[in-house]
């Protein structure tokens, strides 16, 4: 209903915009590994974190408390990826005959492939904003902006830099990553209720 689509998107607000930090703290210590393999070579001086506090206390001294939510207006439009995955998976259920596992499987892996594919551009710009990437690249401006506008200008940089690919770099894993859960999710998820809607005696 109305009313669902509306809490379920203000919880999914609320839970970006708290979660958003310690994404940004989890890709700065994934990412320091590769930094550190550079400064080796003398071609990087990025400071070295030694623990999630000391990840979180480095982002405030050098990038204020606003460095912490770094991503968060991607994240904020990410939130329409389960909503075009559940919207995509009843679709095709109504296509389809029965609610057997392998509707289920089938079914789960086409919507995510789609919601995966139409909303994955902007989880490439979520990445590279939470990483940092943004304000140290040579476009000083883009930070100055709105956080829309810096979205799109750095699209558009990213386009103009590696071409159209460039916003779909390492799409091939995610894939495989989300389709894969999303169809066994699913298959258990129908199995499951069809055992449920069996044992009870209720026609699904």
């Amino acid at each position: 209903t109305l009313f669902r689509s509306i809490f379920a998107s203000i919880s999914g607000v609320v839970t970006v915009l708290l979660s958003n930090p310690f994404w940004v703290v989890n890709i700065r210590l994934k990412l320091q590994g590769v930094a550190f393999k550079a400064k080796e070579k003398g071609e990087s001086k990025e400071r070295r974190f030694t623990s999630v506090v000391d990840c979180f206390l480095g982002i405030v001294e050098h990038e204020g408390w606003q460095g912490l939510w770094l991503g968060t207006s991607s994240s904020l439009m990410l939130i329409s990826n389960p909503s075009i995955q559940y919207s995509c998976y009843e679709y095709l259920k109504r296509l389809q005959l029965g609610n057997t596992a392998i509707a289920g499987l089938v079914n789960g892996a086409v919507s995510k492939f789609v919601a995966t594919m139409a909303t994955y551009p902007l989880q490439v710009i979520q990445t590279q904003r939470r990483s940092g990437r943004l304000s140290t690249e040579k476009t000083p401006q883009l930070t100055k902006r709105s956080s829309f506008l810096s979205i799109v200008d750095q699209a558009s940089t990213i386009i103009k830099r590696d071409g159209l690919a460039g916003l779909f770099r390492g799409l091939e894993s995610k894939l495989l990553q989300t389709i894969l859960t999303s169809a066994l999710m699913f298959c258990i998820y129908e199995e499951l209720a069809n055992i449920v809607f069996s044992v009870a005696g209720v026609e699904r």
